[in-house]
């Protein structure tokens, strides 16, 4: 049984997370696997986003170079993964978000930021406080963020939970999670995007 409280999952290049980190009984309710384009996928900062046909896992990626300095860049959702399309009401507590995040090339590094998943709606706003990014250009590893869809592991900024799962009409994923100084630019891939039911629920601790 997946507990009740996030985690990030380190894969080697290559593995799949539908064949990874899914425990029994799972499946996949909405998937980007960036095998032939962004899927519908926006950001805040178009110049530092493109697809790329390889180097994925496995297959084609969302792919970041660091041109828009100073600002943050995020990963937008598509309807298909926000209300009505998905049924949150019925995720709540039974579902998690999960994509897998590579750090490509980086140099002078200096701040590394959190992987904070942003969900919005007229009902509120909540923030997924994961870990701190994994630095493993060197290693070659995807890391595997999940986010389990329960109120506990988010941070309210404003409305209430149950309000907000009645209507979910934003996720934000952040791409750019490492800053560098101004004569450095960092790259960064994100891949398998997923929402997943997890039917059998999370445990209490």
């Amino acid at each position: 049984m997946l507990h009740r409280k996030s985690f990030l999952l380190p894969l080697a290049a290559g593995l799949c997370l539908s064949g990874a980190a899914m425990a029994a009984g799972d499946s996949v309710l909405v998937k980007t696997g960036f095998d032939s384009d962004l899927g519908g996928w926006t950001t805040n900062t178009p110049p530092d986003v493109s697809w790329k046909s390889s180097g994925g896992n496995p297959g084609g990626e969302a792919f970041f170079t660091d041109v828009t300095l100073g600002v943050g860049t995020i990963l937008i959702a598509p309807s298909t993964f926000l209300s009505p399309a998905v049924d949150f009401t019925k995720l709540d507590g039974k579902a998690y978000i999960s994509y897998q995040h590579l750090m490509v090339k980086e140099t002078e590094i200096q701040q590394v930021g959190n992987y904070n998943i942003v969900i919005s709606g007229p009902g509120g706003t909540a923030t997924f406080g994961g870990g701190q990014a994994i630095v493993l250009a060197k290693k070659n590893k995807w890391t595997t963020v999940a986010a389990p869809l329960i109120e506990a592991d988010w941070v309210m900024s404003s409305g209430t939970w149950d309000a907000l799962m009645a209507n979910v009409t934003s996720i934000q994923i952040p791409m750019e999670m490492v800053s560098n100084g101004s004569d450095f630019k960092d790259e960064e891939a994100i891949d398998n995007i997923e929402i997943v039911s997890h039917p059998s629920g999370f445990s209490p601790k």
